[in-house]
């Protein structure tokens, strides 16, 4: 597997990220002596909290790598019940970037991304994608929702839908009923 982890990618703002699970996981793999180190930089107490993570690919010996992340509690949807965890995620995901792990177009996380082009984030939509399972967005323009892949599955003419889980439900127990009626000998 490459280090950039180009596989993996999806498209955010049309560039392509490497989540960082997706990179925590190659790390954990290719790294097996190596360790993942989170360190409060801020008071517990503060509305603003920064998060500094150092990586250690060979040990606490070693080479280091380390990345930092603020987040403002209650700015956006995510860091309004988890800015602690979503400001971690992010630090460790940089400093895996500085290491570079999952970098394809730049080092930026989706929340620099959000940040830097005036996103909240999207919102979403209950739904999700049939060909690779992610949740769906609400676009802002025409208020439908859409598979955050769409322009991948386009390029790589794979046919996609959005669908809730009510719905696949309806679905599965359709064919239940369906499977059934014919067993008896009922297919009508």
């Amino acid at each position: 597997m490459e280090k950039n982890l180009k596989n993996k990618a999806i498209l955010i703002k049309g560039k392509e990220y490497v989540q960082v699970s997706h990179r925590i996981i190659f790390f954990n793999e290719k790294y097996g002596e190596g360790c993942i180190g989170t360190e409060l930089v801020t008071s517990p107490e503060s509305d603003h909290i920064i998060i500094k993570a150092t990586v250690y690919p060979e040990g606490l010996q070693g080479r280091k790598f380390t990345g930092y992340s603020q987040a403002t509690i209650g700015d956006g949807m995510v860091n309004k019940t988890s800015a602690l965890e979503n400001a971690e995620t992010s630090a460790v995901g940089r400093a895996l970037a500085l290491m570079g792990i999952g970098v394809i177009d730049s080092v930026a996380s989706v929340d620099e991304i959000n940040k830097a082009t005036g996103s909240k984030g999207k919102e979403k939509s209950g739904s999700f994608c049939s060909a690779c399972g992610l949740e769906g967005t609400i676009s802002a323009k025409t208020g439908k929702p859409y598979c955050p892949n769409f322009f991948r599955h386009k390029n790589d003419n794979v046919k996609y839908s959005l669908t809730t889980k009510e719905e696949d439900e309806k679905v599965i127990e359709y064919d239940k009923q369906n499977a059934e009626d014919f067993k008896s000998g009922n297919p009508f």
